[in-house]
């Protein structure tokens, strides 16, 4: 994986609004990526955002088959330990890992930061961010504001309001 060709994604596990508009927008901003040369796109495997995410890439793989699905979890079954997953939720996790072309997991199990250890990967190993941030505190909030430190180039979708203000 080359980091100049690497996007990574990081949002909310709570998708409020219209998630079919949400993931319209994420599938069109996978093809103008993958249109500008990006190749390996990644997802850090949670409920939410990242499952939404890890499916638009895999809808656009079958245009653009250069694409690549990178799943990084901060541990296996992280379903697991968080205990708030429906079986719906958990079937495509695991079907998503499944289709990947690369799945990774930071730890074996969960310890304590391996949640701020993932995002970091995600963002020290991509030059563009594509962002679902509805807040201005969490662990997307921290992700955003380190990716932008980092000098990512960077990609909102599903504003939190017609003005594009975040809620508190």
């Amino acid at each position: 994986m080359e980091r100049e060709k690497t996007v990574c994604f990081t949002g909310h596990r709570l998708i409020r609004g219209d998630k079919e508009a949400l993931y319209d927008q994420v599938v069109q901003q996978v093809k103008a990526l993958a249109k500008a040369g990006a190749i390996s796109f990644l997802t850090g495997g949670a409920r939410g955002f990242d499952a939404l995410a890890a499916e638009a890439v895999l809808a656009v793989k079958e245009t653009f088959p250069q694409v690549q699905l990178w799943v990084v979890l901060p541990f296996w079954r992280p379903y697991e330990v968080e205990g708030d997953w429906s079986e719906e939720e958990i079937a495509l996790h695991q079907w998503q890992n499944q289709q990947a072309d690369e799945v990774l997991a930071l730890r074996e199990s969960y310890g304590r930061g391996c949640y701020h250890q993932r995002d970091r990967y995600l963002v020290d190993h991509a030059a563009w961010c594509v962002y679902y941030q509805r807040k201005k505190t969490g662990g997307t909030a921290y992700t955003v504001s380190y990716a932008k430190q980092e000098g990512l180039s960077m990609h909102p979708v599903g504003l939190a309001s017609k003005k594009g203000e975040l809620l508190s």
